[in-house]
């Protein structure tokens, strides 16, 4: 069926080609005998219709002809080198067709128009007939050239988004691989921690926990973004092994506005951030501190803010994410970067201090709802989440 459509729409295009073609003839003969008519007026062989049928002819030949002169156009291009050959050639194409048409317009007088008293009339004619054949011919072949160009200029610049687009996803790919086995790492030394202190109760349900968190994780590793909901499971599921860890020191808040919920987000963006906090906050102090994290959607954009009450380590109002804290590298790094690549400077990730101690880290994104597609792309992902929240209660 597509190809009979394919053929219907090239039949088509051909059809309107000689339609055109055709009226353009036929409107250049209309203007041929009119002027042929008012300038030999008062003879009696110059009746119009006359003029008219023997011109429509001979235009609708050239039509005909048109196809082989373009021909030789394309297939042979004026160079230095060979100007002199296709020269030679379009004159003698030239030549033939001045005996060939007045024979098939006017068989019985051809001889007059060709070496006759209407030679001269009819050779100029012909020429200035063949020079329009070229210069349409010229017109066409360049215009052709000039799309073809623009559909190469098109077709690499599609190409070189595609590789762009493949190599940002490799980049991005490769940062949340980065941040995986980091907090990993963090876990194992808290469960390391936990058997020093022959806590094996505690380490054991660390254990599982740390089970159900790599197990979401697995199911999302694929996800570029993710429903907030299933974010925010993730972060109660890391909470709950860091709880283990620092005790009562470790307080956590959240506050999500409604609606929110089911807003798309980078997967894997909100762990590193609350890390952040537990590992320079919670981390260097021997107070309880408490972490906060909203989510709020304002003016066609989600704005995410992870606060927390610890220790001053720096000074200033407002830094960069890498001059906040000493040693914040690797993961608002990433998330940075992840955010540049995924929104092309449509995002923002901002450090502040707060007053009279802590620090906040807001992020501003583009409001996404979460498609169809991404919600059965992620519905295990969404379901393990319930399972091990169930688990721990």
């Amino acid at each position: 069926m597509a190809q009979a459509a394919r053929s219907s729409g090239f039949f088509n295009k051909s059809a309107r080609f000689w339609v055109l073609a055709a009226f353009g003839w036929t409107m250049i003969a209309v203007i041929a005998a009119s002027s042929a008519f008012v300038a030999l007026k008062g003879q009696s062989y110059t009746l119009w219709s006359q003029l008219f049928s023997q011109l429509l002819i001979y235009y609708y030949l050239w039509a005909l002809l048109a196809p082989a002169s373009y021909f030789l156009l394309v297939r042979l291009p004026f160079k230095m080198s060979t100007a002199p050959w296709v020269v030679l050639l379009h004159l003698a194409f030239l030549s033939v067709s001045s005996v060939l048409l007045p024979i098939a317009v006017n068989p019985s007088d051809w001889r007059d128009w060709v070496i006759g008293e209407r030679a001269v009339s009819f050779h100029t004619m012909n020429t200035i007939s063949y020079s329009f054949v070229l210069a349409a011919g010229l017109v066409v072949k360049y215009y052709r050239i000039a799309r073809h160009q623009e559909r190469e200029t098109r077709e690499l610049s599609l190409h070189n988004l595609r590789l762009e687009n493949q190599l940002n996803l490799a980049r991005i790919d490769s940062l949340k691989m980065q941040i995986n086995p980091h907090f990993l790492f963090n876990t194992l030394n808290s469960i390391g921690a936990l058997v020093e202190t022959q806590r094996n109760d505690e380490a054991y349900e660390t254990l599982e926990t740390l089970g159900a968190l790599l197990r979401h994780a697995l199911l999302i590793s694929n996800e570029q973004r993710v429903p907030l909901k299933n974010e925010l499971a993730f972060v109660e599921l890391y909470l709950s092994i860091e709880r283990l860890r620092y005790g009562n020191r470790l307080r956590y808040l959240s506050f999500i506005d409604e609606g929110t919920e089911d807003l798309a987000i980078p997967a894997l963006i909100l762990q590193p951030l609350v890390e952040n906090s537990i590992k320079h906050a919670v981390g260097a102090t021997s107070r309880p501190v408490e972490i906060t994290l909203r989510a709020q959607r304002r003016e066609g954009n989600l704005f995410i803010d992870v606060e927390d009450d610890g220790p001053d380590l720096s000074s200033g109002t407002e830094t960069e994410h890498n001059e906040a804290r000493p040693g914040t590298g690797i993961g608002l790094n990433n998330v940075a970067e992840r955010l540049k690549l995924l929104y092309k400077g449509q995002s923002e990730l901002k450090v502040e201090r707060l007053k009279p101690h802590g620090f906040a880290v807001r992020l501003k994104l583009p409001e996404e709802a979460f498609t169809a597609k991404q919600h059965n792309e992620s519905v295990n992902a969404n379901s393990e989440a319930n399972a091990t929240q169930d688990l721990l209660q």
